[in-house]
């Protein structure tokens, strides 16, 4: 179960968040309202994703307790940085200290739900990679920490479906990921001509950077996998 953390000095807007998340099924959700419970929450025990403000504390003594945060987290945790400071590079400056994402306020639910859930992706996909021998040679996890995937050293654009599904066969290489499962990725949509079209669309994506691939496979009437490497 994916643990989330909601940071947010401004108890109206950290439960608004909350109540967003609470929409996705299956998560632990967690708050704090000032750095120091930030700190002392993070020391407790370990997030798949952390919802951030920078602001923290506006005339205290760490106002933008959330940079820290995120200095210090970045680089090991996905950040959703969530801000309504004007400053025109504070964006650029998220991401260069490895924010994950990036939404202005007033939050878009849709956008902010479509991103979390994309960082929810990339998380699983990360764990999976490290922990799993079998993830298929030449795929990677973009180092920049972006959601997004390496196919052969060059990037893959990928919407968080497209993400998800290539998550689904890349996790059970040589095995087949039946229709009902990919269902879970769709969310809406769910039929086998929608999971077709997006598979097509995955086909057209790789080949674009790799003229030569092949590795996602059909299991006709059943679903897809993705080919185990040659021997």
């Amino acid at each position: 179960m994916p643990r989330i953390a909601v940071i947010e000095d401004d108890r109206a807007m950290n439960q608004l968040h909350y109540e967003m998340l609470a929409q996705i099924e299956d998560v632990e959700l967690h708050q704090a309202f000032n750095t120091a419970e930030a700190r002392a929450l993070l020391a407790s025990t370990e997030f798949d994703l952390l919802v951030l403000d920078i602001e923290l504390e506006p005339g205290g003594p760490s106002p933008k307790g959330g940079i820290s945060l995120l200095s210090e987290y970045g680089s090991t945790t996905p950040v959703i940085i969530v801000t309504g400071m004007p400053e025109e590079n504070l964006h650029e400056i998220a991401l260069d200290l490895k924010a994950f994402e990036f939404v202005r306020k007033p939050v878009s639910r849709v956008d902010f739900l479509n991103k979390v859930r994309h960082a929810l992706a990339f998380r699983d996909i990360y764990k999976s990679k490290r922990s799993d021998d079998s993830w298929p040679t030449y795929l990677e996890v973009d180092p920049s920490r972006k959601p997004q995937l390496i196919w052969r050293g060059k990037q893959i654009y990928l919407s968080n479906t497209e993400l998800c599904i290539v998550y689904l066969l890349a996790e059970t290489v040589g095995k087949t990921v039946e229709y009902e499962k990919f269902f879970d990725a769709l969310k809406t949509g769910q039929s086998e001509r929608v999971v077709q079209q997006h598979i097509s669309n995955l086909r057209k994506a790789f080949v674009e950077v790799d003229p030569g691939f092949d590795r996602i496979m059909t299991n006709p009437m059943k679903g897809y996998f993705w080919k185990a490497d040659a021997n």
